[in-house]
């Protein structure tokens, strides 16, 4: 494969890794590229490996006592050293990876919770402005199922998700889960603040983690092989 190499994809899909080992500040950095960039400048696959690979070496030493985070660790690895992602660099300049930045820009807001960030706002209120330019995802779908399917004996998440109204009628709303979460922060409502939501809080992201890096890895994979 010739011509300069070219990130948008490979991007979106390196900040999904950076969240995904805990490297908030390194997600940003490489995300906020993906966002405002409508030119991509060359960036040679082999750096992008090494900046993920020490962050995630060294993580993943400091951590293996987390089977979970450490299986993040993994699934980000396999896809970004792939024969098939090795070639995400290589992809055209286009805008169809806009939708998928802002989501990751979203994620890596709300996990920022209560610190203050960009303007000065709170990871909360960041993430509810990227979720507004992200707009609906494909990806809301499943969410909606995963988050009905899994809070069957959690009236007050049910309450917050969707108000008096059954799931099977209302459509995922990012921002509801923004809210939810704060509110968990915040320590009130009591009901809220129990070990069940905060294992179904953190199962949510896990589920929706990695459904985003999927989906980005298929897409950039199908993008490439169309160019």
């Amino acid at each position: 494969m010739g011509g300069e190499p070219r990130e948008p994809w490979s991007k979106v899909i390196l900040a999904l890794a950076y969240l995904g080992v805990g490297g908030l500040d390194e997600a940003h950095d490489t995300v906020q590229e993906a966002n405002y960039a409508r030119a991509a400048a060359p960036l040679w696959c082999h750096h992008i490996s090494k900046r993920a690979q020490r962050l995630t070496a060294t993580w993943v030493v400091l951590h293996t006592r987390s089977p979970r985070e450490a299986h993040d660790a993994q699934i980000a690895l396999r896809l970004i050293f792939t024969p098939t992602s090795r070639a995400l660099t290589l992809l055209p300049q286009h805008m169809t990876h806009v939708q998928e930045a802002n989501y990751v820009h979203a994620l890596l807001h709300r996990r920022e919770g209560e610190r203050v960030g960009e303007l000065r706002l709170r990871g909360w209120s960041n993430s509810s402005y990227w979720w507004d330019q992200t707009g609906r995802h494909p990806l809301f779908e499943s969410l909606q199922k995963k988050a009905e399917e899994t809070s069957q004996d959690l009236p007050a998440v049910r309450e917050r998700l969707w108000g008096v109204q059954p799931p099977s009628a209302a459509a995922w709303d990012p921002d509801k889960m923004v809210m939810l979460m704060a509110a968990i922060k915040s320590g009130a409502p009591p009901e809220l603040c129990t070990a069940p939501v905060a294992a179904w809080c953190v199962g949510m992201q896990h589920f929706e983690w990695e459904s985003l890096l999927l989906h980005c890895h298929e897409a950039a994979t199908a993008s490439a092989a169309s160019s």
